[in-house]
């Protein structure tokens, strides 16, 4: 029983075609970043295209879950669900493997559910280096401070991060270095 079949419950096909409808989104994202060239587009069409990617797949499941619900579901419309879950989420990975080789600042998608903002065009006011004086109080903060703007940082090589971890240190913590 295809969409069109007349047999097929009105409710039921459309129902369907608005899961497909969903689905062409999904496929026009996919033209869009199979043709990306990072010289011509900019990293924030990628975030926008990410953004409608997620609002499409919510629709799509919306969809199929109606779908699967009804009583007049057959075993290819419950199986549909597998092919497009492996498509959107080939398709999320491929946006952001891209977004994060062409992104002057890395990003880290697992800690948060949100999604990474790509800052490109923004431009952020100084932030001082973190500076540890040997507190162990102190150092869970300073640690995660310094993971954050020097060691996660893909930008700078293994030197420079020790250059930065020594300057950072401060009182007794910089003496005991010194020092050993």
């Amino acid at each position: 029983m295809g969409v069109n079949d007349e047999r097929l419950p009105p409710e039921l096909a459309k129902m369907i075609n608005k899961r497909d409808s969903a689905k062409r989104s999904m496929d026009s994202i996919k033209t869009f970043i199979d043709k990306y060239d990072p010289a011509t587009k900019s990293l924030n069409q990628l975030q926008t295209r990410l953004d409608s990617l997620m609002q499409y797949r919510s629709k799509y499941e919306s969809c199929q879950d109606d779908i699967e619900n009804h009583t007049a579901v057959t075993v290819e419309m419950l199986d549909h669900r597998t092919g497009v879950d492996d498509f959107f989420c080939s398709l999320k990975a491929e946006i952001l493997d891209i977004i994060e080789r062409y992104s002057k600042v890395p990003f880290n998608t697992s800690s948060t559910p949100s999604q990474p903002i790509i800052r490109d065009s923004m431009k952020l006011p100084f932030i001082p280096a973190p500076t540890f004086d040997g507190d162990l109080q102190k150092w869970v903060s300073f640690l995660d401070a310094f993971n954050a703007m020097f060691h996660y940082n893909q930008g700078l090589s293994d030197v420079q991060r020790l250059h930065y971890l020594k300057s950072c240190l401060v009182g007794p913590a910089a003496a005991y270095h010194s020092n050993n």
